[in-house]
């Protein structure tokens, strides 16, 4: 898949794999900064995102301090390749480059502190049960040589992880069309499953979720399924994907066409209390069929 992305996404997706690397080994900044021959504050500097690391001091930071594969070591170094670069002219479009799409959704997403997803089809990743998301994963896997299922089935986990948290949760407003609830995933057993657990989802008060009936007739989100990211410097990141490509858009321009498009979805779609009475009664429906 071609993956367009800008320089500030990159950046933050080095930044936080940096990160995550120091809190898993866990290596302290004094090993860091001896190892690299700066300072405890330029470690700081660096760990923050304050300044990006060279490319030697990167390779260093990877081979002497991480330990980690030369695969990863490319992705970092393609991260800070793009990372650097600048657009040609003010105002004109962001650098680009290809690069494996999940890492990069995976690092943004783990940053946010506020998800708003529109979804077509199917329910979201985050809110998916273990039976619903297998036979997602699995058809994937049918069509596509290497995926993992057990692998891809822990990530989800993982990501999961960060609305579910008790301190300072990630904030998610969750919007579907009906028949995104409708689609027998499954079959009927893991739907109701399913079901529950968007219901039980939908109670926390970090998540809001709201249906779009059938028996509206065009919306904006009838050109596809997309996600807004926000973080805690209030930057804005939309993510929305095709067959073969997948675009993250940074530009304030851009971010305000999506952002009208998700406001005016949340006119369109039922009330959250609506919406879990429709949820419930389409999950008795499922049951009835079991």
């Amino acid at each position: 898949m071609e993956v367009t992305f800008s320089a500030d996404i990159a950046r933050r997706v080095l930044i936080y794999r940096l990160q995550q690397l120091v809190a898993e080994k866990p290596v302290s900044q004094g090993v860091i900064a001896e190892a690299l021959g700066m300072t405890r504050t330029g470690v700081t500097k660096l760990l923050n995102g304050t300044n990006l690391p060279s490319k030697p001091a990167l390779k260093v930071l990877a081979q002497d301090v991480f330990h980690i594969s030369q695969k990863e070591l490319a992705d970092l170094q393609d991260l800070l390749a793009t990372a650097k670069l600048k657009p040609k002219t003010k105002g004109g479009p962001p650098p680009t480059r290809t690069k494996d799409d999940f890492t990069l959704f995976i690092g943004l997403e783990a940053r946010t502190t506020h998800i708003e997803k529109f979804e077509m089809a199917v329910v979201t990743g985050l809110l998916q049960t273990d039976d619903y998301a297998r036979r997602i994963i699995s058809y994937h896997a049918s069509l596509t040589a290497g995926i993992d299922i057990e692998q891809a089935l822990e990530v989800r986990h993982a990501r999961q992880a960060g609305i579910l948290r008790d301190e300072s949760p990630t904030e998610l407003w969750f919007i579907c069309e009906e028949q995104a609830l409708r689609r027998p995933i499954g079959g009927s057993k893991v739907m109701v499953k399913q079901l529950d657990h968007l219901l039980a989802m939908a109670e926390r008060p970090n998540v809001t979720f709201q249906v779009i009936p059938q028996t509206v007739d065009v919306h904006p989100g009838l050109s596809g399924s997309f996600t807004l990211l926000r973080f805690e410097d209030d930057r804005r990141v939309v993510y929305e994907e095709t067959m073969k490509s997948a675009y993250y858009y940074g530009q304030a321009r851009d971010v305000e066409e999506y952002e009208r498009s998700m406001n005016h979805l949340r006119h369109c779609a039922l009330k959250p209390k609506q919406s879990r009475d429709l949820a419930l009664t389409i999950r008795k429906e499922f049951h009835q069929e079991r």
